[in-house]
């Protein structure tokens, strides 16, 4: 990532991918910023007209920032028009559906936010949780150092349909969730797909958290 500033107004420049094999259109590029000894100093937000299937972009973000940040993480969500991936819908009878998916993603952020990864990994659908254990997942997130985060509100809420599961050949009906959490007092926009299995509504990991903690 490279920081450019010009007449007082500070820009991120990066790359980003789609491994997907359906183009995005004005996906959500959110960023959160933080100097050297790790304190968060401010953050931006873009939406990039297209970002192709299987293709990468250059990505330049304005950022709001105290001072020239040290390294900026990136927030990917999915474009508003988003409807999931085509798969044959499911002729067996589903179960009774538990709870919604905004309460369930509360839950999940307030979980992060208190580090509590044995009751994170309880969520995880159970695709991911065959292919990665408790230990390896706990042991995982520990040595991480991701921001304290708090909940605030709910954006917004779209079915998106299936939804393939990142390091499985497996797919679950999804809801994406749209909420502001805030980070050290910065507020952000986030997004996260719920996932629907046996009436219970379910998180799954990126692929690049399934390929970290497996590894």
């Amino acid at each position: 990532m490279r920081f450019t500033e010009e007449y007082g107004s500070r820009t991120a420049s990066f790359e980003l991918s789609n491994t997907l094999d359906t183009a995005l259109k004005n996906p959500r590029v959110s960023l959160l910023c933080r100097d050297d000894s790790g304190s968060i100093v401010g953050g931006g937000s873009t939406y990039p007209e297209l970002v192709p299937a299987q293709g990468r972009i250059k990505v330049d973000a304005h950022l709001l920032a105290s001072e020239e940040p040290e390294d900026c993480s990136v927030f990917v969500g999915a474009p508003s028009d988003w409807e999931g991936v085509d798969e044959e819908q499911s002729t067996s009878e589903a179960a009774p559906e538990s709870g919604t998916p905004e309460e369930a993603f509360k839950i999940w952020v307030e979980q992060f936010g208190a580090k509590d990864w044995q009751a994170h990994y309880e969520t995880l659908v159970s695709a991911q949780r065959e292919i990665i254990s408790e230990d390896a997942y706990v042991a995982c997130r520990s040595a991480e150092s991701p921001p304290v985060i708090e909940w605030g509100k709910i954006l917004s809420v779209q079915d998106v349909g299936e939804l393939m599961i990142p390091g499985t050949d497996d797919s679950l009906p999804a809801t994406k969730v749209s909420a502001e959490v805030s980070a050290e007092g910065l507020s952000l926009p986030v997004d996260a797909h719920m996932l629907l299995e046996d009436g219970e509504w379910k998180w799954s990991m990126t692929q690049e958290n399934v390929d970290n903690c497996s590894s």
